[in-house]
């Protein structure tokens, strides 16, 4: 079931399972040979990815940080190293269509998330056709169908998210994003739900609310115990 949810009020509904650090997300609006600032996670791998382009070079300041590479995604993993855990550094990318971006990173002591660079200026003529194509209220509702049958609309590109940080909802209940859908001017996230214990759970949709969502679905309202649903939503840019 696919709900459109315009009033803040949902928000105050089963409020124990409201989760906005759970959904956390850094989009990163950036220019050609610009700069951005960013937090990352002290003690936790720090996933940075740019949109619609692959990562293929990085330079920084030696022995800052431990890097690994995705090279299927072109994302890669940061983590300060012991000496800059209260340090911040730099990180100069290169990508594969040729653009170069830094990026000022500082460590805070909190849980890891994912810093998504999004190139200004960047026309995605073909997401936008697809978005403009339907009413409002019907692109959201096809997006999230898309979603969750695993299509792909014209123009987006969807992002596998690996190593995300798995975070609890209630002592029982865990939230993982595994994957991103990016258009022109919407964004779409899909994210794994478990429940741990062996008690059937009820959610409902509004619980997930947060401020920007334009739409959320779940697969099933219902988790049995030890089981998993999956969460969608779609946000705006703006």
């Amino acid at each position: 079931m696919i709900k459109q949810l315009f009033s803040k009020g949902l928000m105050a509904v089963l409020s124990f399972l409201l989760i906005s650090p759970c959904f956390a997300l850094q989009i990163k609006p950036i220019n050609e040979n610009s700069a951005v600032k960013a937090e990352i996670s002290t003690n936790e791998l720090t996933r940075i990815a740019i949109d619609q382009d692959r990562i293929v070079r990085v330079r920084g300041l030696e022995g800052a940080y431990d890097m690994k590479s995705d090279s299927v995604q072109g994302a890669i993993f940061i983590r300060p190293s012991a000496d800059y855990q209260a340090k911040p550094f730099t990180l100069f990318l290169a990508t594969e269509q040729n653009h170069n971006y830094v990026l000022h990173l500082t460590p805070k002591d909190k849980t890891a998330d994912t810093i998504l660079l999004k190139p200004k200026g960047v026309k995605n003529e073909k997401a936008t056709h697809w978005e403009n194509s339907s009413p409002y209220t019907k692109t959201l509702a096809v997006l999230t169908t898309a979603m969750i049958t695993d299509a792909k609309p014209s123009g987006y590109a969807v992002d596998a998210v690996s190593h995300t940080k798995r975070h609890h909802i209630t002592n029982h209940i865990t939230a993982q994003l595994i994957r991103v859908y990016s258009g022109a001017h919407l964004r779409g996230y899909v994210y794994l739900v478990k429940n741990s214990s062996n008690q059937t759970c009820t959610l409902t949709e509004q619980a997930f609310y947060q401020k920007g969502d334009r739409s959320i679905a779940l697969s099933n309202l219902v988790i049995a115990p030890k089981g998993e649903v999956l969460l969608y939503k779609v946000r705006s840019y703006e």
